[in-house]
């Protein structure tokens, strides 16, 4: 059916109608395996295929009952990691789909990012990662553990029905996953030149020895997902600590970005697509803020960890899970 608003356009010129598919991708990439290639459907892409891959694994269906920042509540009603995973996806297309990118690659580096973390949020993670080097071994990173658990741990099925390691996953979607620190808070990213798994396996290394160790994506659609995995939260733990009575909506900072939920979503898309730069014949590809909207997004995170994530409620549990 034509939309009602090109009804009249179409009747004066008489030419047929071409239906485009933005969701599916406008950039693409040749896939890249670490070892023999792997055969793509004739109706899905390889990224696709990693996303059905990554969704129907037993590593996903842990995403459920953990969540974000606080824990052990009596409410149904905040963020828990399932949540979060989506509300990223949808938000990482939208720009995606605004900026003319792969979403089927964006989708399957959103939906898997999280895989490897553990319960209880960064608490958890840190206090896993104590553990580890206690007993002699690497740092605990949740993004290396993503990696691990789908490249390496989680099994699968071949078509003779015999169990192997791994899902044997895209290098864009694993460096995606890997290089996906939306924790850190930067104008300006650009995909780095590496396309294969011996750097990313180098990076790894690195993060085994240190967890701050940050590398850039190697996509833009990778470098979308760093951005939009702090838009998907900063907003939304507002609203939690709102429930359960942490903050009030006046102390919430006054910005540019607004001081509810779907504002600060809607304007930090807004801005990063309007100051990024994509399928540059030259290719100078980058994503960005503007100075103003970097300058009020640290100030919103700024609140957030002083208020919401070093409160009471968000801590009071720690010693609890120390214990574990």
């Amino acid at each position: 059916m034509i939309p009602i608003r090109n009804q009249a356009q179409y009747r004066k010129k008489k030419t047929s109608i071409r239906i485009s598919y933005p969701h599916c991708g406008i950039r693409d990439y040749e896939a890249v395996f670490d070892g023999k290639h792997r055969k793509r459907d004739i109706f899905r892409s390889h990224f696709s295929i990693d996303t059905d891959r990554i969704i129907n694994s037993f590593a996903f269906t842990r995403y459920l009952d953990k969540t974000q920042v606080f824990y052990f509540q009596p409410t149904d009603f905040i963020s828990h990691r399932v949540i979060h995973v989506n509300l990223l996806n949808r938000i990482a297309r939208h720009i995606g789909i605004a900026l003319s990118l792969n979403c089927d690659l964006i989708e399957a580096i959103t939906l898997g990012h999280d895989i490897g973390h553990a319960p209880f949020g960064h608490f958890g993670e840190d206090c896993l990662s104590d553990l580890t080097q206690k007993y002699g071994l690497s740092v605990f990173s949740h993004n290396v553990q993503s990696y691990e658990w789908l490249q390496n741990i989680e099994l699968r099925e071949d078509s003779k029905g015999k169990k192997r390691n791994g899902l044997y996953l895209t290098f864009q979607n694993l460096d995606g996953i890997v290089n996906h620190n939306g924790e850190k808070i930067l104008q300006k990213i650009k995909p780095t030149s590496n396309n294969s798994f011996k750097e990313l396996n180098y990076q790894i290394k690195m993060r085994y020895q240190d967890k701050q160790s940050d590398f850039m994506p190697a996509t833009l659609e990778g470098c979308v997902v760093r951005y939009a995995d702090l838009i998907s939260y900063i907003g939304r733990d507002i609203e939690d600590a709102k429930k359960l009575e942490i903050i009030k909506h006046y102390e919430v900072p006054k910005t540019s970005l607004g001081t509810s939920h779907r504002h600060i979503i809607k304007n930090l898309m807004i801005k990063l697509i309007k100051n990024s730069i994509v399928n540059n014949k030259k290719g100078k590809n980058y994503l960005a803020y503007d100075q103003r909207t970097l300058k009020d997004l640290e100030q919103l995170y700024t609140f957030n960890r002083e208020k919401i994530y070093s409160s009471e409620e968000a801590t009071r549990f720690n010693n609890t899970i120390q214990e574990m």
